[in-house]
């Protein structure tokens, strides 16, 4: 599985970021309240098991945020391996469009998507 986030949306949540490097690198969820996290409250209550996580993430937004994630969290560059840029846009000629066309159906026959029609415009 390959969940997509916004890296951006992700950072602005209170907790978030933490919690998926938590389960990132624990390899599993675990349903935990914020004061069993941060040891606000010390009693004992029922806890569910932890649920396997076998994930691979994709972070997307701009590339200095991407830099700046990298410089202020040591643990980043362990998480997320590989940084791909790629253009906001480009020349639709030609040579692009079947290029892209040949992209799109690469991708349709490794992950079974026979049965779907695609239309280029």
């Amino acid at each position: 599985m390959y969940p997509i986030l916004d890296a951006l949306k992700l950072l602005r949540e209170p907790f978030a970021w933490e919690g998926l490097k938590r389960a990132l690198l624990a390899r599993q969820v675990k349903i935990e309240s914020l004061g069993q996290v941060y040891s606000l409250i010390s009693t004992v209550s029922l806890e569910p098991q932890p649920v396997p996580l076998n994930v691979k993430v994709v972070l997307i937004g701009r590339p200095i945020l991407y830099y700046l994630i990298q410089h202020y969290d040591p643990e980043f560059a362990k998480l997320f391996k590989v940084s791909a840029d790629f253009a906001y846009q480009m020349d639709r000629s030609r040579e692009n469009q079947q290029e892209y066309a040949r992209v799109i159906v690469t991708i349709i026959r490794t992950e079974g998507f026979s049965d779907i029609f695609f239309s280029f415009l």
